[in-house]
């Protein structure tokens, strides 16, 4: 997941009630294989206390699976975000917590997995597990899949997109949301997480992984918040070390224009990070290349990629790891 806390190339668009304006474009990276090299390998953890509102049950089953922070380079406003799992009940939840904290379903009504899918099943599963997310600007997404008894996971999934602007608000109010997509069956299984990016051509591209399999799916228009999905592309990822279903997804662009991506994973209890670069042409139909540029080592104490990781773009020039979960939540 990559968070942009200096915002440039302004793109406003219009929130859920036509109010709301939000940037919706990326920080270009300089050098990105540099950048990577300069991250700090062993860092600490940071744990963040709090309560969260209204959760039907807490079980060893039900954590924390994405976060993300949504702040400026001012500190005018500083969020963090956890995507949370609850398989045992009927939705997946978003914790925001800041100077405010919200705590929101996902979906706010109850979905089931026959509904998405179109297929039959015995135990009909709520969509209740949110999984890895991503900011882009003013914008986070949201990817939920069904879950069942906290050990079978499934291959449908419903993607969301919220407007986080009312949080820069001096009286602070719940980020809109609404559905964005539904994917009756994802290439390689259960979504793990999802990525987003602007493309040089102003439109924008979604990554979907499951496995090793990441789908690509492209926006018909050049303003987010309207925009409807077509897929275009399955790449199958090589395993890095044995594995490489990430926790965590995120895309940038590059100052070359060019489109990364950073994934990261914990691999026999050890994390690692995954940097790649996405070769397409400048309309991003089918040939393009995915292509394995670096992959890092990182150390943590008490910590693990194994749920959910974070990246930060502060600037142009400075690309840094979040400190990493798990969160202490208190219930």
């Amino acid at each position: 997941m990559f968070i942009e806390c200096k915002k440039e190339n302004s793109d406003l668009q219009g929130g859920l009630d036509g109010t709301e304006l939000g940037n919706s474009k990326s920080i270009r990276l300089a050098n990105p294989k540099d950048n990577l090299n300069s991250i700090k390998t062993n860092y600490k953890l940071t744990k963040i206390m709090f309560t969260p509102d209204d959760v039907p049950s807490w079980t060893t089953q039900s954590h924390t699976q994405g976060y993300s922070r949504y702040r400026d380079a001012g500190n005018n406003y500083d969020y963090h975000i956890f995507a949370y799992s609850n398989v045992t009940g009927h939705h997946g939840y978003l914790y925001i917590t800041g100077k405010k904290t919200f705590t929101l379903k996902v979906p706010e009504t109850e979905i089931r997995y026959e509904e998405v899918s179109g297929k039959e099943h015995t135990a009909n599963p709520h969509f209740n597990h949110a999984c890895g997310v991503q900011v882009l600007g003013d914008y986070l997404i949201v990817p939920v899949i069904p879950a069942y008894g906290g050990t079978i996971f499934y291959d449908a999934t419903i993607i969301y997109l919220y407007d986080l602007t009312p949080l820069k608000d001096s009286d602070p109010s719940a980020p809109n949301g609404k559905e964005i997509l539904r994917v009756a069956e994802v290439n390689g299984g259960s979504l793990s997480c999802v990525g987003i990016i602007d493309l040089p051509n102003g439109n924008y591209a979604m990554g979907l992984m499951a496995d090793n399999n990441l789908d690509i799916y492209l926006s018909s228009n050049n303003k987010l918040w309207d925009a409807t999905w077509n897929k275009t592309k399955t790449y199958q990822l090589k395993a890095q070390n044995g594995k490489n279903n990430y926790q965590g997804l995120g895309f940038f662009l590059g100052e070359d224009e060019e489109v990364y991506m950073l994934g990261g994973d914990n691999r026999d209890a050890e994390d690692w990070a995954d940097l790649y670069k996405l070769t397409e042409n400048k309309i991003w139909k089918n040939d393009g290349q995915l292509t394995t540029i670096k992959e890092i080592h990182l150390f943590a104490n008490n910590a693990s990629f194994s749920n959910a990781c974070a990246i930060e773009i502060c600037s142009k020039e400075n690309l840094s790891y979040m400190q990493q979960t798990p969160i202490i939540m208190v219930g």
